[in-house]
């Protein structure tokens, strides 16, 4: 999976805002702060919907095992009703 945003470090702000005008008025050090603190965040938020689609897809395989259980079972006794 890409990245969410396409931004590179020199130009984190999104786009619309008057970046060159920004770029004049904040330093170079806080400006990577803001993209290494964007980064992180953005990372994190990626570990978080991989480990919620992980466990997605774990639940799909589990509810269908259950369901193919659950036919056996009822077919189990199903069969036991019919010798009694």
């Amino acid at each position: 999976m890409g990245q969410l945003f396409d931004y590179s470090c020199v130009c984190c702000l999104p786009r619309g805002f008057h970046q060159v005008h920004i770029l004049h008025l904040l330093d170079s050090k806080y400006i990577q702060i803001i993209c290494r603190n964007l980064t992180q965040r953005q990372s994190r938020l990626m570990d978080r919907r991989k480990n919620a689609e992980e466990l997605l897809k774990w639940k799909k395989i589990l509810d269908a095992e259950e369901a193919r259980v659950y036919k056996l079972e009822k077919k189990a006794l199903k069969g036991k009703q019919i010798k009694i």
